[in-house]
C-alpha cells in the first residue's frame, strides 16, 4: 500500500490530524519507496505507508514501543489509517556523510552507529515487543537458502564451488529466536540529526531473531569505508555488559553470517552488473543502494575473506571470495 494519495490530500489529513498547517512536502527517496517528508511550521515529520495496512501498523507497534525506551530510533508520532507519522531523524543519511569525513572522524561515527543499534536492541528488550515480532529467517527452508547461495553465486560466475559442508553451516546460524532484530541495517538507513546523533529508520522488516544479523547488515555492506577488523573492534568495544549473550558467542554467530551476507550481498551486485553494467563508486552511494562497481566488489570480498578464517565452519568460503575478487579484477581496465 505505497501512498499513491495526492499531496493536497495527504496535507488535509496530516492538518487535520495535528492541527498545523503544512507548509512543504517532499519525497526524500522518491515517490515510488512511500514515505514523504513534511514541513510544518515549526518541524518537520516523515509519513510513510507500506505494503499493507497490517505492515504499516506492524511498524506503528514497533516505533511506538522504541520511543518509550530509545532516542536512536524516530518517535512515533501516530497513525492515520494507512498512513504513519514518526519524527524526521535527519536529511544527512549515514552512508553518504561517511565519505565527508576523514579516517578517524569515520570510525567515531560507526562506533556512534553501533551504539545507537545496541541501545535500540536494549530498548526492546525493555518494551512489551516480545511475542509480538515476526520470527526472521525461521524456517529451515529459509537457513537452507540462505547457505545455499554460494552455490547459485558460483553458477553465475562459472567458478569452481567450495568444498564446504553446508549442514553445518546451516546448524551454527541456525534459526534461533531470542533477540530483536532491526533487519536491513544497510548505512542508507540511518540519519545523522541536527544534534549529531545517529539514528536508525525503516523498521518495517524489523522482528526477532539472533541479534547480530543486524550489525552484519553493516559490517558487510560494499557502500561501507570502516574495514571489518576495525569494525569488530568497534562492535566488541561497544559492546553492552547486559546483552543476554557472552561476547565471543556473539562473535562467533556474527562472523559467519556477515559472511554467508556478503555472499548475498555479491549476488545482487553480479545480477546489477550483468543487468545494466558497471557504476562509479560515486554513483553507487549516491543512488545509496547496490554498489555495482568492481572496486566496491572486490572490497566486499575482502570483507568476506578476513570474516570466514575467524571460524572453522566458514573457513572454505575464503577459497570462494578469493576466486570472486580475482574474477571482478578482471573486469577492471
Amino acid at each position: 500500500m505505497k501512498i499513491t494519495i495526492p499531496p493536497e490530500v495527504i496535507a488535509d489529513r496530516i492538518e487535520s490530524f495535528f492541527g498545523e498547517r503544512v507548509i512543504s512536502i517532499s519525497a526524500p527517496g522518491g515517490k515510488s519507496r512511500g514515505s514523504y517528508r513534511v514541513s510544518l511550521q515549526n518541524r518537520s515529520i516523515i509519513v510513510s505507508s507500506r505494503d499493507s495496512l497490517e505492515q504499516t501498523t506492524y511498524e506503528a507497534s514497533i516505533l511506538k514501543e522504541l520511543s518509550k525506551f530509545t532516542n536512536a530510533s524516530p518517535k512515533f508520532l501516530g497513525q492515520d489509517n494507512e498512513l504513519m507519522f514518526q519524527s524526521d531523524v535527519g536529511a544527512k543519511r549515514l552512508g553518504q556523510h561517511m565519505y565527508q569525513l576523514d579516517a578517524a572522524a569515520q570510525e567515531q561515527m560507526a562506533q556512534d552507529a553501533v551504539a545507537a543499534l545496541f541501545d535500540i536492541h536494549r530498548a526492546a528488550r525493555l518494551g512489551s515487543l516480545s511475542g509480538k515480532l515476526h520470527h526472521m529467517g525461521g524456517t529451515t527452508d529459509w537457513v537452507i537458502s540462505f547457505v545455499a547461495a554460494m552455490d547459485e553465486l558460483t553458477r553465475m560466475l562459472n567458478i569452481d564451488p567450495p568444498e564446504c559442508d553446508q549442514n553445518a553451516l546451516c546448524n551454527f546460524i541456525g534459526t534461533p529466536k531470542d533477540q530483536f532484530v532491526k533487519w536491513d541495517c544497510r548505512a542508507g538507513n540511518a540519519a545523522i540529526g541536527n544534534d549529531g546523533r545517529v539514528r536508525w529508520f525503516d523498521f518495517e522488516y524489523a522482528g526477532i531473531r539472533h541479534g547480530a544479523e543486524d550489525f552484519a547488515w553493516l559490517v558487510a555492506d560494499e557502500n561501507w569505508p570502516v574495514n571489518v577488523e576495525t569494525m569488530m573492534a568497534i562492535i566488541a568495544d561497544t559492546y553492552p555488559s547486559d546483552t543476554p549473550r557472552n561476547w565471543q558467542d556473539f562473535k562467533s554467530y556474527l562472523e559467519v553470517y556477515a559472511a554467508l551476507h556478503a555472499i548475498k550481498r555479491l549476488i545482487l551486485i553480479v545480477n546489477r552488473a550483468k543487468r545494466n553494467g558497471w557504476i562509479s563508486q560515486a554513483q553507487a552511494l549516491r543512488k545509496d543502494g547496490i554498489g555495482t562497481n568492481p572496486v566496491l566488489g572486490i572490497r566486499l570480498c575482502e570483507t568476506g575473506i578476513t570474516l570466514a578464517r575467524k571460524n572453522n565452519v566458514s573457513m572454505p568460503l575464503v577459497e570462494l571470495f578469493e576466486a570472486i575478487a580475482d574474477t571482478f579484477q578482471k573486469t577492471i581496465p
